[in-house]
């Protein structure tokens, strides 16, 4: 036998006192029971507007077409940024046809309504005034940088861009952002610059140093979008771009 097994065999056993957990298990069980007259005389909103509140922040989620009522896709390993970017730029392209104009213009909208910003109706937007570029590469001061999404809106002879940097886990270093704040300045009549990231409040001194980029979590952005998405025409969101969005929402939050 185990010389260790044989030594803790002989530990002398002292018989298990009940009465103390007894105890703390009854004082738990009056304290509930005596609160559920109490809870019971709660008066609780209608269930009608509960749903109404969540729709407002959520959509309809009893919507088949609503991203959540898919299961996520698994390929089997985690999705890099710039896989994720480019299938996004895919689906948003606008020389794909009216589809792709109406998703990209949807995708604006929800960027301008999270920025508070407004340079145009996007409902009118044609394939000929939009591009969408993903990872396109910048020279910056020691090595080029990447644009992880560039969308260009060409109207009237001015060109404006939306400017996307994603991050999932890691960082974005001050040099990064500047490098391309000053690239997009320079290349554009007007921009607007997002950094969607999984928590902002993570990244506070994101906002005190760089004031001019706009911080989004990945919820807030998905959220808004399916929000957009849900009253849209059948035929510009089908199956693979819900499926896309409900990928990306337990990739970002895990749900």
């Amino acid at each position: 036998m185990d010389p260790n097994l044989r030594a803790l065999s002989q530990v002398p056993r002292h018989p298990w006192d009940a009465d103390p957990a007894t105890w703390y298990f009854d004082l738990l069980t009056d304290r509930v029971f005596s609160a559920l007259p109490s809870l019971a005389a709660m008066s609780l909103p209608p269930w009608s507007d509960l749903l109404q509140g969540i729709k407002q922040f959520y959509g309809d989620l009893e919507s088949p077409r609503h991203a959540l009522n898919l299961e996520p896709l698994d390929w089997g390993e985690r999705l890099q940024e710039p896989q994720i970017t480019k299938t996004l730029c895919t689906y948003l392209d606008p020389q794909v046809g009216a589809e792709g104009v109406s998703r990209c213009a949807l995708f604006l909208k929800t960027l301008f309504e999270l920025s508070g910003v407004s340079w145009l109706e996007t409902s009118t937007l044609t394939a000929a005034e939009l591009q969408v570029v993903a990872e396109q590469r910048i020279a910056g001061r020691k090595k080029s940088q990447s644009l992880d999404l560039l969308i260009e809106i060409a109207q009237n002879g001015v060109t404006r861009a939306v400017v996307m940097k994603f991050k999932f886990e890691q960082h974005a270093s001050k040099g990064q952002l500047n490098n391309i704040a000053k690239w997009t300045h320079k290349q554009y009549e007007d921009c607007l610059l997002f950094l969607v990231v999984p928590n902002p409040d993570k990244q506070g001194h994101i906002r005190s140093e760089h004031p001019n980029w706009h911080m989004l979590s990945w919820q807030t952005l998905l959220r808004r979008l399916e929000l957009n998405m849900l009253p849209s025409p059948a035929d510009i969101d089908h199956q693979q771009y819900r499926l896309f969005r409900r990928t990306m929402l337990q990739l970002a939050i895990g749900i």
